[in-house]
Formats: C-alpha cells, sequence, structure tokens
C-alpha cells in the first residue's frame, strides 16, 4: 500500500515487501508529490495555451497587415 491514512495515523510505504507502518503521524490526505505532480501538469498546460494563444496574435498581425496592404493598394 502507498497512501496517507488519517484513522490509523500511520504511513505505509510501498516497496518494503508487506506494509509496514513508519510511524509518522498524518494529518494530511493527499500526498505531496500527487500535489505537485498536479502543478506540473497545469503548468504545462498553461504554457502550451500561452504559446498557441501567441501563434494566434500573431498571425491576426499578419493579416491585418495584408488587409492594409490591399486596402491601401
Amino acid at each position: 500500500m502507498d497512501y496517507w491514512t488519517t484513522s490509523t495515523q500511520m504511513v505505509y510505504k510501498r516497496g518494503l515487501g508487506a506494509a509496514q507502518p513508519t510511524g509518522q503521524v498524518s494529518t494530511v490526505a493527499v500526498r505531496l508529490d500527487t500535489i505537485l505532480s498536479a502543478i506540473a501538469a497545469l503548468v504545462l498546460k498553461l504554457d502550451s495555451l500561452n504559446n498557441w494563444f501567441s501563434h494566434r496574435r500573431n498571425d491576426l498581425a499578419g493579416h491585418a497587415a495584408l488587409i492594409t496592404a490591399i486596402a491601401a493598394a
């Protein structure tokens, strides 16, 4: 088992053969690495969205310049 539990106040670690309590008291039900993984995934998603919007802005600027050049001709 690899989870934090508040009912037994023990932390169980995977990879020790049978699950063995480490004796650490847990007040948080979600592990820190799970939270950090979620934050990292969100940052990557926001970065990809930022790149997408940046390309769209550049496309719009190019279209506006083309329309202006055609209108001026």
